[in-house]
């Protein structure tokens, strides 16, 4: 093959990667993919943060979807080294990566330190606090937003009196997953089968003969990720088919908002999703790493949900239980017929036995 055909060959087959990638975050939105590939669709921010204490600094780059209020890649980077100080922020995200980058190939970190900045940083972020920091970016509030930033390091990480910088820079999902040295990448076989808006509509196909839903009557399903509860919360190892989790909803699809209205868990005004309750059919370790949850949550939906992390607790909806407790309570407090009518007429023989002998 010449070299011209061969760079041709080349370009073709990137140019279809890149729209394969394009589809998947786009939920098999052609359109929208082909704007996302030429630039002119960018759906996710990247969220700069460079921080710095009298002992220690460190800096993360985190990728926030606004729409689904969702944090797609974390990386964090805490040293006691004073590189990091001289980090700007206002530079395009892919140079600010790079530098970070450099610095943790160098061995200018804390391992212990960054594991425990990223989790803190990750389970701040709840759904709550992704809507303001989404409300302060459309605002394009920089001051607040600092504020923001500087609350979570100085509560979740310890630090006090620290200097911080914040800058927010719009980019796609597909840059991201193409350009990002240090996030979690697609898995090639997730590209084969795209989501479109329109899956899980009428009788789902199974993705492969191992499928556990597979042979099921399936009317829907839908992506959620599980809700996390650090003190309270299961193991995720420890889960078992059959326990009841709360979880919520990922694509903002027409059909999972109708799904998450009808469970009183969409609020119309930020467009964010609540927790709703799921009961575990399958759960499997991914030999790649984390889990993979089938859960049922009416008759004939289910919800899948991948979770990278291993290390966490997840929050368990023991209502179920709480009310058969409470109804067993009841019913053991509560006095028979029976004993009742037996009681009576024991009192009542008693009486006459007295009342014979008195008048005797």
């Amino acid at each position: 093959m010449s070299d011209v055909l061969k760079s041709a060959a080349d370009t073709l087959a990137e140019q279809t990667r890149k729209l394969d990638i394009a589809v998947h975050f786009t939920h098999g939105d052609t359109e929208k993919a082909k704007k996302m590939i030429a630039g002119a669709y960018r759906d996710i921010f990247a969220v700069k943060v460079r921080f710095f204490s009298s002992s220690l600094s460190g800096a993360f780059l985190i990728f926030f979807h606004p729409e689904y209020l969702q944090i797609m890649n974390i990386f964090v980077l805490v040293t006691s080294s004073f590189s990091i100080e001289d980090l700007k922020t206002n530079i395009d995200w892919r140079t600010f990566e790079k530098q970070l980058k450099e610095i943790q190939d160098e061995g200018q970190f804390d391992q212990v330190l960054c594991n425990h900045a990223r989790e803190e940083i990750f389970h701040s972020l709840d759904t709550l606090s992704l809507v303001e920091i989404k409300k302060l970016i459309d605002l394009n509030d920089a001051i607040a937003l600092n504020h923001k930033f500087k609350k979570i390091a100085e509560s979740k990480l310890g630090y006090q009196q620290i200097k911080i910088s914040v800058d927010v820079e719009p980019t796609s999902s597909l840059d991201m997953e193409v350009y990002s040295i240090t996030g979690k990448k697609i898995d090639p076989k997730d590209l084969q089968k795209p989501k479109s808006e329109e899956q899980g509509e009428g009788k789902a196909e199974p993705e492969n003969p191992e499928d556990v839903l597979s042979g099921r009557d399936i009317k829907l399903i839908v992506n959620a990720s599980l809700i996390l509860s650090p003190i309270k919360g299961k193991d995720v190892s420890q889960l078992s088919e059959g326990e009841r989790v709360k979880i919520k909803l990922v694509d903002k699809t027409p059909k999972s908002v109708q799904l998450a209205k009808a469970f009183n868990a969409y609020d119309e005004e930020s467009g964010a999703f609540s927790a709703i309750t799921g009961r575990i059919v399958s759960i499997k370790h991914d030999p790649a790493g984390g889990y993979r949850i089938n859960a049922v949550v009416a008759k004939g939906i289910y919800a899948k949900i991948y979770e990278e992390e291993e290390n966490i607790k997840v929050a368990i909806d023991d209502s179920g239980a709480a009310a058969l407790a409470k109804a067993q309570n009841a019913s053991s407090g509560k006095i028979s017929p029976v004993w009742m009518i037996a009681t009576g007429a024991c009192v009542l023989l008693l009486l006459g036995t007295v009342i014979y002998f008195l008048v005797k």
